[in-house]
C-alpha cells in the first residue's frame, strides 16, 4: 500500500517491504516527454498580394502562412519547424525567399494548442514577370518540410495557380494547404 496518492504526470518512490522492517526503494520514472502530434500550416488567402515588383525586375509575392501545433501531455517544452523551399526552378524562371531560411519555429506547452503567423517573401526573376500580366508560368509549387520534436514529418506544399487573365494568384484554384 502507500501512504500518498501517486502524482499525476509524476516521478515518484515507492518503498516496498516484505517484512514491514526494511525498505526496497523502487524510483518510478517521471512523466514522458512532450509530444507535438500535429503541425498544420497554410497560406492566409487574404495575404497574397504582389508587391514591389520592379525591385530585381521580376516577380515579388507576399503571404502569411498561419500554423497550428498539438502537443500531447508530458514534460518539457513542446518543439516543431516548418520550412518553406522555394519553386524549383523552370525552363524561364527562378525563385528564392527574401530572407535565407524561410523556416517557422513553433515552441508550446504540453497538451496544449499552439497557433501563430508568420510572413513570407518570395522573389522570382524576370522569367516569372514583375507585374505577371501576359507570362507563360500556370503556377508554382512551394515545397513544405515539417518536424515535431525534431522528427520528420510526412511532405506537402503549397501550389499557387495564376489566372490568365489577371495573372494573379486564383485562390479557389491554389493549394494554400
Amino acid at each position: 500500500m502507500t501512504d500518498a496518492p501517486y502524482p499525476v504526470n509524476g516521478g515518484a518512490e515507492l518503498h516496498v517491504s516484505d517484512d514491514c522492517q526494511s525498505d526496497t526503494v523502487i524510483v518510478i520514472g517521471g512523466p514522458p516527454p512532450c509530444d507535438c502530434v500535429a503541425l498544420a500550416a497554410q497560406i492566409v488567402p487574404s495575404s497574397i498580394k504582389f508587391t514591389d515588383p520592379g525591385e530585381i525586375g521580376g516577380m515579388h509575392l507576399e503571404f502569411d502562412v498561419a500554423w497550428t501545433m498539438t502537443c500531447a501531455s508530458g514534460a518539457g517544452d513542446c518543439q516543431g519547424s516548418i520550412t518553406l523551399v522555394a519553386p524549383k526552378k523552370g525552363k524561364v524562371y527562378s525563385s528564392v525567399f527574401k530572407k535565407p531560411g524561410a523556416t517557422i519555429t513553433c515552441g508550446g506547452d504540453c497538451n496544449a494548442t499552439t497557433k501563430g503567423t508568420k510572413h513570407f517573401v518570395l522573389i522570382g526573376n524576370r522569367g516569372l514577370g514583375g507585374d505577371r500580366r501576359g507570362k507563360n508560368v500556370a503556377g508554382i509549387g512551394i515545397a513544405v518540410k515539417r518536424t515535431c520534436q525534431g522528427k520528420p514529418l510526412g511532405g506537402g506544399g503549397f501550389v499557387l495557380i495564376f489566372t490568365k487573365s489577371t495573372a494573379l494568384v486564383d485562390k479557389k484554384k491554389s493549394k494554400l494547404s
